[in-house]
């Protein structure tokens, strides 16, 4: 997702709208070619295979989601600050 550092401190800013790619891992296997979409905070996010219009299915219980800043897992603040 896209991710803004706020201040020295490292406060994140997440843009949780709008669509992005994304892999899954279910049931020991690596799902790749996802995408996921949410249009407004009272809906839930979907994730969808291979450009399908079709979301792809999940089973009932915890799912976890795990968000990664487009510009890569470099978690260091000092060079991020303000861009």
């Amino acid at each position: 997702m896209d991710m803004d550092i706020l201040d020295k401190v490292g406060r994140r800013k997440f843009t949780t709208f709008g669509k992005g790619d994304a892999d899954i891992f279910y049931d020991g296997v690596h799902f790749e070619n996802i995408s996921w979409k949410k249009s407004h905070q009272s809906e839930r996010v979907q994730f969808f295979q291979n450009g399908s219009e079709k979301p792809f299915s999940l089973r009932a219980g915890t799912t976890w989601i795990e968000v990664v800043p487009t510009w890569g897992v470099d978690w260091g603040v000092e060079n991020k600050v303000g861009s």
